[in-house]
């Protein structure tokens, strides 16, 4: 079965793990609604919609003006068991952000402006010695955020977020054990400012050296003090489950186009080559466990991307030539319709600047990859190419991840990547005659046949910059206003 998990409950699942995890045991309050919103990224009306929830089921009591109070209560023993129950999944995206955001922290430096300087700067200057650790971490969010913003992504911000709220471990005193996320202000400030001078001389590699050392040394510390709170408990607690994913695409994939993606991954992969149709609407409901209005709008998308048709009272057919949107449905000005698309060149682009960052591949199936890879380029014709391109090389870096929040994030882009789908029809005239992703793609083909893992990476991070760039000029060409775009690399 596959989930939905809106954005309104993955907020109130967020916020029920903090507070039977401890992390308001001591000062009793939520903070306000509107830290609430710029916390998560997130509006007013979820975000009341989520007190209420958490105020009907007894967490919360909220007074009109004023912070909730946290009602909820528990003995030491369950707050530590709570929040050990966590600690395979909290070392889990440790080792995934270990990878990740040191290299988008490193593609970031090439684009930072003056005006984000001199943000990052005030970041540091308005640290003082009596801070307290959360506004320590406040001044440290701020400068970190300030330069990922540079690439004006939204999902980077999710990402940036979500991690910092998922992986913030409440320090319950009771541990007999050191905060793992306690910095003196000094500390703190000497930290920032060595970032900030990689950042002024444009020295990448030693700023992705210093912040991946950081995530591996916090890791560290984290788990140690997981461990230490554990071995105060007479019981071991029951791991939790991996429903709340750390990062989350705010309500940018909906549940039929994450299931439309499923069954375009198995028609790309020919499953259905040797039946004249694919599963009907009630074979797709109870083989994912979706409503048959779920599983209806997922074929109605198909449809619409021009990848099938629906005959009428027999079945849904795979169309065999390049798609043909359906006339009148999927006008490209249409203001849903350009979103989507933006959701795919965000995808794209952080794709593009994140692949190099350490997967390691198995020789298995780098063979394969390579062997698929160069069957596209002899046989797939020019609309499908791009397409195919980028799902095999989804499926080889889904399938390599060695983390289960790299393949979390990884799945949830590629969910978004079908709404590029709408740009094949779009006349070749378009498209520039892109040597250089041509070259890309070549050069992938020659580090994958020498089975280096490191050039591999960097190999594939070329190829999604590349076709970022292909897709982004392209859509400056149409005859449509496309708005906000993210940054060109």
């Amino acid at each position: 079965m596959i989930q939905e998990q809106t954005l309104y409950r993955y907020l109130y699942e967020t916020l029920v793990r903090k507070i039977k995890s401890g992390e308001f045991h001591q000062i009793r309050k939520l903070p306000s609604q509107k830290q609430l919103c710029k916390q998560y990224n997130v509006g007013i009306t979820t975000v009341r919609r989520v007190m209420q929830l958490l105020q009907k089921e007894g967490y919360i009591q909220c007074e009109s003006g004023q912070p909730a109070a946290v009602v909820y209560t528990a003995s030491e023993m369950e707050y530590a068991a709570a929040l050990i129950a966590r600690k395979e999944e909290i070392n889990d995206a440790f080792q995934g952000l270990g990878l990740l955001l040191p290299q988008l922290y490193r593609e970031a430096v090439k684009y930072v402006r003056e005006s984000d300087k001199a943000t990052m700067r005030r970041a540091i200057d308005e640290i003082q010695e009596d801070m307290p650790t959360h506004l320590l971490y406040r001044q440290s969010n701020l400068f970190l955020t300030t330069l990922i913003q540079v690439f004006n992504n939204p999902l980077l911000m999710d990402l940036e977020l979500d991690s910092e709220n998922f992986l913030h471990v409440p320090y319950l005193p009771f541990a007999h054990h050191t905060d793992p996320f306690y910095r003196t202000p000094s500390h703190m400030k000497s930290w920032l400012s060595s970032v900030f001078d990689c950042i002024q001389n444009n020295q990448e590699e030693l700023l992705y050296t210093k912040i991946a050392s950081t995530y591996q040394h916090s890791s560290c510390r984290v788990i140690a003090y997981l461990e230490a709170l554990e071995k105060q408990l007479d019981f071991v607690p029951a791991e939790s489950e991996k429903s709340i994913r750390w990062f989350h695409i705010k309500d940018r994939s909906e549940l039929y186009a994450h299931l439309a993606m499923r069954i375009l991954r198995r028609i790309r992969k020919k499953e259905f080559s040797e039946q004249k149709y694919i599963p009907s609407i009630p074979r797709i409901m109870k083989e994912y466990g979706v409503m048959k209005e779920t599983a209806s709008r997922c074929i109605a998308l198909l449809n619409s991307l021009g990848i099938t048709r629906t005959l009428n009272k027999k079945g849904t057919i795979v169309l065999p030539d390049a798609p043909q949107m359906q006339s009148g449905r999927n006008n490209l000005n249409d203001p849903i319709i350009k979103q989507r698309i933006l959701y795919c060149l965000d995808a794209l682009q952080l794709l593009a600047v994140s692949l190099h960052c350490g997967i390691p591949f198995d020789m298995a199936e780098v063979k394969v990859f390579s062997r698929d890879l160069q069957d596209v380029l002899q046989n797939a014709s020019f609309d499908k190419k791009y397409a195919l391109i980028i799902q095999l090389s989804m499926d080889f870096i889904i399938q390599s991840v060695p983390t289960h929040s790299l393949k979390n994030i990884f799945l949830q882009l590629n969910d978004l990547l079908v709404w590029g789908y709408y740009l094949e029809p779009v006349d070749e005239a378009f498209y520039s005659d892109s040597k250089e992703t041509q070259e890309a793609v070549q050069r992938l083909l020659n580090e994958l046949e020498k089975e280096t893992v490191e050039n591999i990476s960097a190999a594939l991070q070329c190829v999604f910059l590349q076709i970022y760039r292909d897709i982004y000029h392209v859509i400056l060409r149409l005859p449509y206003n496309f708005t906000p775009m993210p940054l060109l690399l």
